[in-house]
């Protein structure tokens, strides 16, 4: 009898530490993998574009440059076409400078540094100016912010977590069932499904703050609504449907318990 409650409880301590470790690396390679969507390639490019589209005066911009990258086709047009000032590659030969319009060179810089930001660092980029030592700290973080999270390496750190975590969900997932007894397999699953999926009601709100702003003019619509509020859409998705399968195994299990305790 001693043996059985041992055994008993043994069991139970095994199925709480299991699933506990299965909801926690659930939540990180949920977390993991849509931060790998937000760092990739493809988002930073549209929210780069966006912002610069916004905020960056594209007739001063083909002002300034424009000139300067017609004298490059002229010298050398074969020659890949480099941004003045910065070494920035546009990723074009020079010859077809030509072909782009002065109203369009701005997204053609625009793109090329968001590029060589993302594979090569912000500090690629930036040229320091002289500034005061407030604007100069301040600055320094910017740069060491963009260099540590906006580029390829982060992003690939994430898609490691995200793969690691996910076969660690996957072998957890099998003590977590063993050692559950009856319905309690359904309820065990439904509430981690249920705490893993929750961040979706906080984007909910969050998103709709994003349409409340966005609809005061508090906030650049082409960055919002093209970029920002697609992407808050398809995370909460993913959570909200998690939740939802996990609310949906939680009821199951729940009645079952329910049955089975009234046939008793």
């Amino acid at each position: 009898m001693t043996a059985t409650i041992r055994e008993v409880n043994n069991n139970r301590g095994l199925r709480l530490v299991s699933g506990f470790l299965f909801t926690v690396f659930l939540i990180v390679a949920l977390f993991a993998y849509h931060i790998y969507l937000l760092t990739s390639y493809d988002m930073i490019e549209k929210v780069g574009m966006a912002t610069s589209r916004e905020m960056v005066d594209v007739q001063s911009l083909s002002a300034i440059y424009y000139p300067e990258l017609v004298k490059q086709a002229e010298k050398s047009p074969d020659a890949d076409l480099v941004l003045p000032g910065l070494d920035v590659n546009l990723g074009i030969k020079a010859r077809d400078i030509r072909n782009i319009s002065k109203d369009r060179i701005g997204d053609v810089i625009s793109r090329a540094i968001i590029k060589r930001i993302y594979y090569e660092g912000f500090s690629s980029v930036y040229k320091p100016a002289t500034l005061s030592d407030s604007d100069q700290n301040g600055m320094n973080n910017l740069t060491g912010l963009a260099d540590s999270f906006v580029n390829k390496d982060f992003n690939q750190r994430m898609l490691l977590v995200f793969y690691v975590s996910s076969a660690l969900v996957a072998l957890l997932a099998f003590p977590f069932f063993l050692f559950s007894v009856g319905f309690q397999k359904l309820t065990g699953f439904g509430v981690s499904l249920i705490v893993a999926g929750a961040p979706g009601l906080l984007l909910a709100f969050i998103r709709s703050r994003f349409e409340a702003m966005m609809q005061a003019d508090r906030l650049g619509s082409g960055l919002v609504q093209h970029t920002l509020l697609p992407f808050i859409g398809s995370v909460q998705s993913t959570y909200l449907s998690v939740l939802l399968l996990g609310m949906g195994l939680f009821l199951v299990g729940i009645s079952g318990i329910f049955i089975s305790r009234g046939k008793a």
